[in-house]
């Protein structure tokens, strides 16, 4: 979850399994977070460039699923494998630290447990990286705050030339193009 503006958010931290740096508090660290996660996405900045894995994976989805090769009928494959391999809440994150999550890393849980549980920015850094590795579709990140909490949370939108910008938002198990609600604040989105 990303920390609000005006909160002591305690230790952010950036993770690789072990790779640990702090943000700034705020605006500016919230600012930092979504930079990451896009980063994370592309593989890039203070993540390692993705292994052959996550296009190998993203291949062997599409190979191995039915739907017709458009991009919408790819990304919508891609979201619900990822939704059939990932669960929300995180159990992973420890309080006060956020941990990111590469893509290789959490194919690898995926591989070895047969699940990943991940909170937001790791569902969203792995679609992400997913999509992002086969498609050449315009990507951002979306992050907005419910009610009077201080918690945040980011989910990924995609630009479908047949649709336009649609959310892909998996930490409530619901399809594709659903949007959470109850939100009362929204970030400016962030390309990736």
């Amino acid at each position: 979850m990303l920390s609000s503006p005006g909160r002591q958010p305690g230790r952010l931290a950036f993770a690789g399994p072990s790779n640990y740096v702090g943000y700034s508090e705020g605006d500016a660290g919230v600012a930092e977070v979504l930079r990451d996660i896009a980063d994370g996405i592309r593989g890039t900045g203070r993540f390692t460039p993705h292994s052959p894995m996550v296009r190998e994976t993203a291949e062997e989805i599409l190979n191995a699923d039915g739907w017709p090769p458009t991009d919408s009928g790819r990304v919508f494959s891609l979201y619900e494998w990822v939704r059939a391999h990932a669960v929300y809440p995180p159990v992973a994150d420890r309080r006060g630290v956020e941990e990111l999550r590469g893509a290789d890393y959490s194919l690898h849980r995926i591989e070895t447990l047969g699940r990943l549980a991940g909170d937001c920015d790791c569902l969203t850094i792995l679609l992400g990286s997913l999509i992002a590795s086969v498609l050449d579709i315009p990507q951002r990140l979306k992050p907005v705050w419910f009610g009077t909490s201080d918690d945040g949370h980011v989910y990924l939108e995609i630009c479908l030339r047949d649709v336009g910008w649609i959310c892909a938002d998996l930490i409530d198990n619901q399809p594709l193009g659903w949007c959470p609600t109850g939100v009362t604040r929204y970030g400016a989105p962030v390309p990736v």
